[in-house]
């Protein structure tokens, strides 16, 4: 196929960033398909504005093929018994030549019904023309289908529906790369072309075998970034430890099997706000949604108050049988049968807000709820209530008296980042000094001056209270300035506490192993670094309201209680928080310590760790608490001796999250990571030789 043509190009030369919507595994003609799920993800695109979307993977069922033969074999077969003949193919041909005619044709039918269906299904998306904004145009939709998934009717099914819908787009099967000039970008998306159904405890097993066999046998450049559909799992990648940066997308239908370990439903949207943005990608959770589809039901007109009691017991087991029914209620079956009876013959109408799909009788005398019209009818919202955001940065491994660490970056662009991403909390997942154990200092591995745990301590101290003062201060003077001129001058102490609290970063932080070692001596680890701390940011508020000639109530107290060593929180919308610092090596296996450290903090819904000096995060849902996240912090070293020799490259630099939930529940994440290029280490042959300069001698010299 031609594909010259399709060229992503977005020509507003207004236009700074570009949002990318991200979609996979529609499914239509499984079990698992749901039109709402496809109606409300489209609808979340349409209000975030993207510029383009892309269906990656699952346009149709693993088995759509074989239900389409299944059902045209039915056909043949009966009209094989009716004896028909199919003379509009050529009186010449022999019956069977006519019947193999007659299959063909049945297949077109099918094949374009299901397109048709589908141009119905899927929602148009009209954004106002940047180059015109008195008139709409349409958002493309670009497709990409899978050999392992979609199979050649999918393909062709796609190829239909190009035809019925200018909006929507036929990409490459299989991988497909899509440039976005105006940020100067390429995404490379990636749909399985095997049937890769190992069976996985692990996302990432599945996905990284994917990229590795496209980068084995492609000879194009590399991509900004590369987008894998088909494994519903929800996972980024940032580039580092990994020669590629990738993003895993969450399904589009109800998952009804798991051939892999599938988990995620939703969509995803991929933003750059510049050119010089790597990107962040936002996971949209509607499991949640899918979990609770039944309860949208409501009972049709006239019912008695035994089948009210049928349908709600219905919509939590999802099938029964006149047996269970007569057990539970303590009536006979044949009144329960009455009751099935009578549900049954009420079908659905088609009143506004109608959402009654009535009852069906399955094979073993199982009454379930018709599922072609929880397929395709079912009305489902959870937009009931207001969404939380919280945006929470994190570091790990700062090794403070590390030769390794860029303190550089750390001091003056992590204050940066914070401030651009509006984040109010500061999470130090462990790791804080580099410690003396294993003989760093013998080895150069800690700063000349620096082979003593006390300065160590303090050194990190003013590191990060750094970073927190920087941000207190453009806090301040923002939050200030909003005052009017009579109110600065008569401020209250107590108006004044409430913008220093607000001001001022919640800094969350435990030990790691680095930290702990100095346990070993009975020694309080990271007690001198806490009092350091809360003393340099006490004296550097003082100073900020000294500038105004304000005072507020007791700022000590303040800033004691924005520092916190504690391995769980609360976010101020009930999410709970932990933190984590596994005392183990990393795994060649990258999601394994992820799915760890969500395994082990249970009852968080945010976990945030790291150790393994590489950067990751991946969602998992489940029942209890719903959308979980583990957000997998890097290193602020570039390097270290005992990595080099292992071959192992790190992540450098921390990580954002910006959660967005309501009534304790996540409903959508952002994600990203933010580093510098690997620089050389602090030479401590340069910090001894200007010492001695100072006294007139030259190591340099000797």
């Amino acid at each position: 196929m031609d594909n010259k043509k399709n060229i992503v190009i977005v020509k507003d030369p207004q236009q700074i960033g570009a949002k990318i919507g991200l979609l996979s595994r529609i499914d239509y003609g499984s079990e698992g398909f749901r039109k709402y799920l496809i109606t409300d993800a489209f609808k979340g695109l349409e209000m975030l504005g993207t510029h383009f979307n892309i269906l990656i993977t699952g346009l149709v069922s693993r088995d759509f093929g074989k239900t389409m033969k299944a059902r045209i074999k039915e056909i043949i077969e009966k009209e094989k018994l009716e004896e028909k003949r199919y003379p509009r193919f050529g009186e010449e041909l022999s019956i069977a030549e006519q019947r193999a005619c007659r299959k063909e044709e049945l297949i077109k039918q099918y094949l374009l019904r299901a397109a048709k269906e589908l141009a119905e299904i899927i929602p148009k998306i009209q954004i106002e023309d940047p180059n015109n904004l008195k008139i709409k145009k349409s958002v493309d939709l670009f497709i990409v289908t899978s050999p392992a998934y979609d199979g050649e009717d999918g393909e062709q099914i796609a190829v239909i529906l190009e035809k019925l819908r200018t909006d929507i787009r036929v990409w490459n099967k299989g991988a497909a790369r899509f440039p976005v000039y105006v940020v100067d970008k390429k995404i490379q998306a990636l749909a399985p072309k095997k049937a890769i159904w190992m069976r996985s405890d692990y996302y990432s097993t599945p996905i990284e075998r994917v990229i590795k066999d496209y980068l084995k046998q492609t000879t194009r450049d590399d991509a900004d970034i590369i987008i894998v559909g088909g494994f519903c799992s929800a996972i980024y990648k940032p580039k580092g430890e990994l020669l590629y940066r990738y993003v895993s997308l969450p399904g589009l239908h109800r998952i009804e099997e798991t051939r892999i370990n599938e988990n995620q439903i939703g969509y995803a949207v991929l933003n750059f706000s510049n050119k010089e943005d790597d990107g962040a990608i936002t996971f949209y959770d509607l499991k949640d949604l899918v979990s609770q589809e039944l309860s949208f039901i409501v009972p049709p007109m006239r019912c008695s108050l035994l089948q009210k009691d049928i349908i709600e017991t219905i919509k939590k087991e999802w099938y029964v049988t006149p047996g269970y029914l007569s057990k539970t209620y303590g009536v006979s079956e044949e009144i329960i049968i009455k009751a099935l009876t009578g549900l049954c013959k009420k079908k659905t109408f088609t009143r506004k807000q109608e959402n009654w799909p009535s009852i069906v009788e399955k094979s073993g005398k199982q009454f379930a709820f018709d599922l072609s019209y929880v397929q395709n009818k079912l009305k489902c919202s959870l937009e009931k209530e207001q969404w939380v955001e919280e945006r929470i940065y994190s570091i790990c491994c700062l090794h403070a008296g590390s030769i390794n660490t860029d303190y550089e970056y750390f001091v003056n662009e992590t204050p940066k980042i914070i401030l651009q991403n509006k984040a109010t909390i500061l999470v130090n997942a462990g790791d804080t000094i580099e410690g003396l154990a294993h003989k760093l200092a013998e080895q150069g591995e800690v700063v000349a001056g620096m082979n003593n745990h006390t300065v160590q301590e303090r050194f990190a101290a003013y590191l990060i209270g750094e970073v927190i003062v920087r941000v207190f201060k453009e806090r301040f003077k923002n939050l200030f300035s909003l005052l009017s001129e009579e109110e600065k001058k008569n401020v209250s102490p107590e108006k004044l506490s409430l913008l220093v609290s607000n001001a001022l970063l919640k800094y969350y932080y435990i030990l790691g192993n680095h930290d702990l070692w100095q346990g070993r001596d009975a020694y309080e680890p990271l007690s001198v670094f806490h009092l350091t701390l809360e003393g340099f940011i006490l004296k550097q508020v003082n100073n900020v309201l000294a500038e105004h000639n304000l005072s507020c109530n007791n700022p000590g107290a303040i800033v004691s209680e924005h520092l916190k060593r504690t391995e769980t929180f609360n976010l101020s919308s009930g999410l709970k928080v932990g933190i984590q610092h596994p005392h183990m090596s990393r795994s060649k296996t990258t999601s394994l310590r992820l799915q760890g450290m969500l395994q082990f903090a249970s009852n968080c819904q945010i976990v945030i760790g790291g150790n393994f000096h590489v950067a990751e995060t991946l969602l998992e849902w489940e029942n209890k608490l719903g959308e979980r996240v583990c957000q997998e912090i890097g290193t602020m070293k570039h390097h270290s001796s005992f990595e080099d020799h292992k071959l192992k490259t790190v992540d450098h630099g921390g990580g954002l999250l910006i959660v967005r939930s309501s009534g304790q529940r996540i409903r959508s994440v952002s994600t990203s990571f933010f580093g510098a290029p690997k620089k050389e280490s602090i030479d401590n042959l340069i910090l001894t030789n200007n010492f001695m300069q100072l006294l007139g001698i030259s190591i340099l010299d000797l």
